[in-house]
Formats: structure tokens, C-alpha cells, sequence
């Protein structure tokens, strides 16, 4: 016998699959819109993503969205092993400024690997001489974000927020009675267990906030965050959670505990920077996370919709 459970699972996997494939097809002139050429030399910031080949749609859209409204020094993509040289060839043909890199270039020994932790370690290099903003592809800028282009002219930290509870920094013994509670409700999410261990930081003295946010999009200042200083943060944690530690979610939680830890760092407006499901037609941006991606027409919606703003100013 089928069970209830296992049919709303069938059934939700399926019309993921449907609005994913009418939105490829929906979407497919993004490969006709014009070249971005805009860069400034003299900027210095850069926008960088981890990228997958099916996500290329999306990041284009996500990508070219966001630079209408922003002054960049040049694009850097952490390609996933499956991008062809075809696909990069395309990337190459819609930035005129992008470097590609294989993520295999930021595997460190002392890191995590996979889990998107490349391209936190890539964060941590290039932000020695930039400020970088980490986008991820399921995103879409719907109108100028003031709120960005002040935190990059000031070279101070932004985090995506999650719920309002969390739009604040929050003491990290406060995390981990949050923490604690979930667990004591069965949650078993890795990310939930490193918060519970936030009490007990005595090995990083100078951690003291923490505040739960989207690694989707974050705002990583110049000379904010080393390479070192990842390595000490993953050594205390794996010491703590053991395997764990390597599992997927990980590296969301140590872009939020140094992210919540430096000078000035502003969680966005929830209302103007938030998920589909609080879509009110005046919003700033959209992270259109998994599970809320491919869930109705609004994604393909307000994509194509852009598209055609970027053909009617095709050249």
C-alpha cells in the first residue's frame, strides 16, 4: 500500500519537474540578450558564485540582474566539475569581465570538501583585494538595491535574513538555547548542532554574535575574512562535531558566525529581500531557495519578464 507521505512526495517531485522544465523553456532567450560590458575598472567589487551546468539559465538571469545596478570591478565564477567548455564558452560570450576558476582550485587539506566550501574559500581569497559579494544563481534583483550599494561604497558586511527573529545580531549562549530546543524536537540538521555548540567557543574568544541568515547572498568586505582564519574556525568545529562537520550546511553556518562578528554588518530588510513565498510585488530581491523554486508560474514570471526588458535594449 502506497502511503500518504509517499504519494504527496511523488506528486510534489512531479510538478517540480513540470514548472522546471516550462521554466527553462520559458526562459531560453536569456541566450539571446546582449553582452554585459559595463565593468569599472576602478571598482573594487566583485561578484562571485558557485555554478553547476543546470543552473547556467538561472545564473544568467540571476547575474545580469544584479549588475544593471552595480558598479564592478569584473564577475568570478567556482565552476562545478560538470561545466563543459561549451558552457563556459557561453558564460564568456554574456560577461565580458569574468575569470572562471575550477573549484578544485580552492580545495584546501584543512577545509572541507564540497559542500560549498570552495566557495567560501574563494570568498576568502579574493577578498584581500575586493569586496565580494556571494550570489547564488536561484536569485533575482527586481529593483535597485540601495541597500547593497551602500553597505559596498562603505565596505561593511551584509547578510541575507531568514526570519524575523533572526534580523538582528543575537548573543551566541542565545543561539544555542535556540539550538537546543530544536534538537530537543528531533531536529538533526547539521547546522543546528554547530549552533549548539556556540556556548562553548572558547577556542575563538573574538566570536561573540551570531546571527542565522542566507549564505545566498552575503556581502564580504575588503580584507574581512582569510583563508587562515576559515582553516581555525573548521579545526575547532571538526574537533567538536567530528564527520559532521564535513556534512552539506556547514558552510552556511561559518559564513553566518564571521559574517555576524564583524563591524557594521546589516541583516536586509526581510520584506524587500526575502523568499517567493512573501512575494508582494514590491520587492527589492528574491532568493528563490530549493524548495520554493519550482513550486509555481511566479519564478518563470518575473523572469521572462526581465528578459524582455533586457531584448528591448538589445543593441
Amino acid at each position: 500500500m502506497i502511503k500518504i507521505s509517499d504519494l504527496r512526495h511523488y506528486t510534489n517531485r512531479i510538478k517540480y519537474i513540470f514548472f522546471q522544465k516550462v521554466f527553462n523553456y520559458a526562459t531560453s532567450d536569456i541566450y539571446n540578450t546582449k553582452k554585459f560590458t559595463e565593468f569599472n575598472e576602478n571598482s573594487e567589487l566583485v561578484i562571485l558564485s558557485m555554478v553547476q551546468k543546470k543552473d547556467m539559465s538561472m545564473y544568467l538571469i540571476a547575474i545580469k540582474s544584479l549588475l544593471r545596478f552595480l558598479s564592478v570591478h569584473k564577475v568570478i565564477i567556482v565552476c562545478d566539475q560538470n561545466l563543459t567548455a561549451s558552457d563556459k564558452s557561453i558564460l564568456k560570450e554574456h560577461i565580458e569581465k569574468l575569470e572562471l576558476y575550477d573549484a578544485a582550485d580552492f580545495r584546501h587539506e584543512k577545509l572541507p570538501k564540497g559542500g560549498c566550501w570552495e566557495r567560501l574559500a574563494a570568498i576568502a581569497r579574493f577578498s584581500n583585494d575586493y569586496y565580494v559579494i556571494q550570489m547564488d544563481a536561484d536569485t533575482l534583483t527586481l529593483t535597485n538595491p540601495m541597500e547593497i550599494i551602500e553597505a559596498t561604497h562603505k565596505n561593511t558586511p551584509f547578510i541575507l535574513g531568514s526570519e524575523e527573529r533572526f534580523n538582528k545580531k543575537i548573543t551566541l549562549l542565545e543561539m544555542n538555547e535556540i539550538a537546543k530546543g530544536w534538537i530537543s524536537k528531533g531536529s538533526n540538521h547539521v547546522q543546528v548542532f554547530c549552533e549548539n555548540e556556540l556556548s562553548n567557543l572558547t577556542e575563538m574568544p573574538s566570536y561573540k554574535y551570531y546571527i542565522r541568515g542566507c549564505a545566498g547572498f552575503a556581502g564580504f568586505p575588503k580584507k574581512s575574512i582569510s583563508t587562515d582564519e576559515l582553516i581555525h574556525l573548521s579545526n575547532v568545529f571538526y574537533e567538536k562535531l567530528n564527520s559532521r562537520w564535513l556534512e552539506w550546511g556547514t558552510e552556511q553556518f561559518a559564513s553566518n558566525l564571521i559574517l555576524s562578528n564583524l563591524n557594521d554588518v546589516a541583516v536586509l530588510p526581510l520584506l524587500e529581500y526575502t523568499t517567493p513565498d512573501n512575494f508582494n510585488g514590491k520587492n527589492t530581491f528574491l532568493h528563490f531557495i530549493g524548495y520554493l523554486r519550482f513550486t509555481s508560474f511566479l519564478y518563470q514570471k518575473l523572469a521572462v519578464n526581465f528578459i524582455k526588458q533586457m531584448m528591448s535594449t538589445k543593441a
